[in-house]
């Protein structure tokens, strides 16, 4: 049986810790090691995470300096043993066979040969996406091609269940030296750019096997939609646009180009009465649009160039 190691960031998430903690300790699959990384917390979710070391010996806990979510995982994953790798964030829970479930999918697929970055991902209970259809059902087993195709609509359930990091079970070795992005808001859409680029296959398990708590205080929350930093999601899809060209697949770089200026002109409209934000998108509308317009055909390019005209064209795009 080969340990998995669950990465746990934690930063002020005292009232939901024990929660999640609780739930991966009752994994069915019992050789796991658990670390629980305090980002600096101001909680006293730093003394509660010491009392867990206390009551479970496959607990592990490192105390840091306030760096963000990335630099909490990457550090995780700096002293992780385990051969398979899940990261699960401090608000939320998984279901008992999350482990037991996702290792069996992934050893499925390692049976094969492979030479790339192999994983198994599982469904969600999440309040994001009500939405319970999924054209990754039925494939136990998919390439990357058929992965990709999952990420065509970014408000679409296979969107969710692809980009997140937080539902799926990595090969370590396959990893070898990728880290998540630090000072970016977005990780996880930065993250799995680096993950399709050295992908080989992945398994899908179809069961809501993690359950995502949807926290409008956190900074990816509805509170605080118009931040600023959330066009960090635009520059990776900028790099994601670039990398499937590189990979010799225009129509998912064209997919995700006119996703990333549909969601620009989205965010304009939203951020009405912020003219210092409308200000940020609008310029960084104009940056997209000059260097990844050309994956589109003229068609498209004239749709979207509207917003440069005058970004009252932002309505029409959006309706």
């Amino acid at each position: 049986m080969k340990t998995v190691s669950f990465i746990v960031p934690v930063y002020n998430t005292g009232k939901y810790l024990s929660e999640c903690v609780d739930s991966i300790i009752a994994q069915t699959y019992a050789d796991i090691e658990i670390v629980l990384v305090d980002d600096g917390s101001t909680d006293g979710s730093g003394g509660l995470c010491d009392e867990y070391t206390k009551k479970d010996a496959r607990i592990k806990v490192i105390h840091k300096e306030n760096g963000g979510l990335s630099s909490a995982r990457n550090t995780g994953m700096d002293i992780a043993f385990g051969e398979y790798i899940a990261f699960v964030d401090s608000d939320d829970t998984l279901k008992v066979e999350f482990a037991e479930k996702t290792v069996k999918a992934l050893e499925g697929v390692l049976k094969e040969k492979n030479t790339g970055i192999c994983f198994s991902f599982c469904d969600c209970e999440t309040s994001r996406c009500t939405l319970d259809v999924s054209r990754f059902k039925g494939k136990e087993c998919m390439t990357e091609d058929e992965f990709i195709a999952g990420l065509e609509d970014p408000v679409s359930r296979d969107y969710l269940l692809g980009v997140m990091a937080c539902n799926k079970l990595y090969y370590r070795p396959s990893l070898q030296n990728l880290r998540f992005p630090e000072g970016r808001l977005h990780e996880d859409e930065f993250f799995i750019n680096d993950v399709m680029g050295n992908m080989e296959r992945c398994a899908f398990v179809a069961e809501k096997l993690y359950i995502y708590r949807d926290n409008d205080e956190g900074i990816t929350g509805r509170k605080n939609s118009l931040d600023p930093r959330h066009l960090d999601v635009i520059d990776a899809y900028g790099k994601r646009a670039k990398l499937f060209l590189e990979m010799s697949k225009k129509a998912p770089a064209e997919s995700v180009v006119r996703n990333g200026l549909y969601r620009l002109c989205r965010m304009y409209l939203d951020a009405a009465g912020d003219k210092t934000v409308q200000v940020k998108i609008l310029k960084k509308y104009r940056e997209f649009y000059k260097e990844h317009a050309g994956c589109m055909n003229g068609k498209k390019r004239l749709k979207y160039a509207l917003f440069l005209v005058h970004p009252v064209f932002s309505k029409l795009i959006c309706r």
